[in-house]
C-alpha cells in the first residue's frame, strides 16, 4: 500500500506539472527554456524513466482508459511524429487515452501523457487536439519535476503528500468538482498547486516550437484556447484547473506562433476518422446526423462523412448498408493518389462489420492479405488475431503473438493470447500471460498469484520455471521498492 500511495501521489502532483527554469536560450531565433540544468541530481533520468513505467502501469490500471487499437495507434503516431523533433529527448513516451468527456489532459514524469477523450471531441481539428499533445510533451521535455526541486529548496515531498489524490478526485470523480482542492490543508495544497502551475507559458514556448517542426500549424494552440474561453461547462473548468488561461496568454501564443513560418498542415483524414470512433463509441450522448447530403466532389469530407455513417449503420445491425457503403468508398479511394493510403482505414472498418456478422472467415481473409503489407500494424495485427480466435484458431494466435510480446508487450495483446492459451488447453501459458497482462496494468499482487498458477501447471520443465521465477522476482522487486 504504500507503494501505491507514493505512486497515486506522483500523479496526483504532477497532473498539473507546469514549473520551469527562467533561464532561456535562443532556438532558431525562438527564446525557448533552458532544460540542461544541473536538476537532474535530484532525480536521475533513469530514476525517472523507472517511476514511468510503474505510473504508467497504474493509470492503465486505476483509470477508464480506451484500448480501441485505431485509436491508440493514431495517438503513439502523433505523438512519436512530435518527439522525434525534442533535442536530446531520453524519455520513452507512453500516452494513454482516458474515457472522460472532461477537457483535459496532464503529464507524468518518464513521458507519460494523458489525454481524456473530452480533448478529441472538442478540437475542431489536428492541429488544435495536437497543441494539448505537444504542451503535455513540452512539459515531460522539461523535467519539471527535477526543476521544482532544484528551484526551491523547500519544496519537498514531505510537504506536497497533502495533496495526494485531489487533483487526480478534481479532473475523475464529477462529485467533487469544485471543493477536492480544499481537502486536508487547503490553503498550503493551493499554494503549492499555484507554486507548480505558475509558468504555463513556458511549456506554450516549447510547445509552439514542437508543432513548428512537426510540420503542425502552431497557431492552432491559439485557436484551441480561445474556444475554451468561449464555453462555460464542468468539461472547460477541468482544463483550466490545471492549465489557466491568462488574460495574455492567447496573444503571447499567437505573438510566438506568427513568428514561424512554412506550409503547416491543419487537419488530417486520420484525426477525424478517430473522432468519429471517439464519438460513436465513448460519447453515451453523441447525437448521430445519418442525414447528411455531403457531394463526393469534396472527397475528404465525403470519406469522413462515409466512415462516420458505416459506424452507425453498424451500430444499427444494417450491416449489408454498411458494407455498400464501404464498397462504393474504396472505390472513390482507389482513384485519387493522394487519399490512397486512407482506403486501409475502410478496408479495416469492413472487416469490423464482418466480425459483427460473425463472418469470420471473411474478415480474416482481408485482414491475412493486409498484413503482409503491414507487417508490423497493432491494429491490423489484432483485429487479426481476435478473428482467428472468434474461429477457434487459438494456435495461430498463440505462434503470432508470442515472439512480438517478447520485446512489445501490449495490453490487447496480452488479453487475446491469454484467452487463447486456456482455450487451447494450455493453462500454463495461459497464466503466464494473464500475470503478465495483470502487471501491465499495475496489479501486482494479483499477478504473482498467476504466476505461480503457471508454474504449478508447467509441464515444460526447468527453463519454464526459471523464466517464470524471474518474473516473479521482477515484480517483487517493484512491491518492495522503497525509493526512486
Amino acid at each position: 500500500m504504500k507503494k501505491q500511495v507514493k505512486i497515486i501521489f506522483y500523479i496526483s502532483v504532477l497532473l498539473a506539472l507546469i514549473v520551469i527554469s527562467k533561464n532561456a536560450i535562443s532556438t532558431e531565433g525562438i527564446n525557448l527554456p533552458n532544460i540542461s540544468d544541473p536538476s537532474s541530481k535530484y532525480m536521475s533520468i533513469s530514476q525517472e524513466k523507472k517511476l514511468g513505467k510503474i505510473i504508467h502501469a497504474e493509470v492503465l490500471g486505476k483509470l477508464n482508459v480506451i484500448h480501441d487499437p485505431l485509436i491508440n495507434a493514431y495517438i503513439n503516431n502523433l505523438g512519436s511524429r512530435m518527439v522525434s523533433h525534442l533535442n536530446n529527448n531520453k524519455m520513452d513516451y507512453k500516452f494513454v487515452i482516458v474515457k472522460d468527456r472532461g477537457i483535459n489532459a496532464f503529464a507524468a514524469p518518464g513521458g507519460i501523457i494523458v489525454l481524456n477523450s473530452g480533448l478529441i471531441e472538442n478540437a475542431k481539428n489536428e492541429s488544435e487536439f495536437a497543441s494539448v499533445v505537444a504542451h503535455e510533451i513540452a512539459h515531460v521535455n522539461a523535467r519539471h519535476l527535477s526543476r521544482m526541486y532544484a528551484e526551491n529548496s523547500e519544496f519537498s515531498f514531505t510537504k506536497l503528500i497533502s495533496i495526494v489524490g485531489t487533483i487526480l478526485t478534481a479532473i475523475y470523480d464529477k462529485d467533487n468538482i469544485g471543493n477536492s482542492f480544499f481537502i486536508g490543508k487547503a490553503a498550503e495544497t493551493q499554494e503549492n498547486i499555484n507554486y507548480i502551475r505558475k509558468r504555463e507559458s513556458d511549456a506554450d514556448r516549447i510547445a509552439v516550437h514542437i508543432l513548428s517542426r512537426s510540420g503542425i500549424n502552431p497557431l492552432s494552440m491559439a485557436s484551441f484556447l480561445q474556444n475554451l474561453t468561449n464555453k462555460n461547462d464542468n468539461e472547460v473548468v477541468e482544463y483550466l484547473k490545471t492549465h489557466p488561461i491568462a488574460a495574455n496568454r492567447i496573444n503571447n501564443v499567437e505573438s510566438l506562433a506568427s513568428q514561424y513560418k512554412g506550409e503547416y498542415a491543419i487537419d488530417s483524414f486520420a484525426y477525424q476518422i478517430l473522432k468519429s470512433r471517439v464519438m460513436h463509441y465513448y460519447t453515451p450522448t453523441y447525437i448521430k446526423n445519418e442525414n447528411k447530403n455531403i457531394s463526393k466532389d469534396n472527397l475528404f469530407l465525403f470519406v469522413i462523412y462515409a466512415y462516420s455513417k458505416a459506424l452507425h449503420l453498424i451500430e444499427k445491425q444494417e450491416y449489408n448498408k454498411s458494407l455498400k457503403l464501404i464498397d462504393e468508398s474504396i472505390e472513390l479511394l482507389k482513384n485519387n493518389h493522394k487519399l490512397h493510403n486512407i482506403e486501409l482505414y475502410f478496408k479495416l472498418i469492413k472487416c469490423e462489420t464482418y466480425y459483427y456478422m460473425k463472418e469470420y472467415a471473411k474478415a480474416e481473409e482481408i485482414l491475412e492479405n493486409l498484413v503482409k503489407i503491414y507487417p508490423d500494424d497493432e491494429t491490423i495485427i489484432f483485429y487479426l488475431t481476435e478473428t482467428k480466435y472468434k474461429l477457434k484458431k487459438y494456435d495461430e494466435v498463440i505462434e503470432k503473438l508470442m515472439p512480438i510480446l517478447i520485446q512489445d508487450k501490449k495490453y490487447n495483446y496480452l488479453k487475446v493470447i491469454s484467452k487463447s492459451a486456456y482455450k487451447a488447453n494450455k493453462k500454463s501459458l495461459g497464466h503466464e500471460y494473464k500475470a503478465e497482462l495483470l502487471q501491465y496494468i499495475g496489479n501486482y499482487i494479483e499477478s504473482i498469484k498467476f504466476y505461480e498458477l503457471a508454474k504449478a501447471h508447467n509441464m515444460k520443465g526447468y527453463m519454464v520455471d526459471k523464466r517464470i521465477d524471474a518474473k516473479i522476482l521482477k515484480v517483487k522487486k517493484i512491491l518492495n521498492e522503497e525509493s526512486f
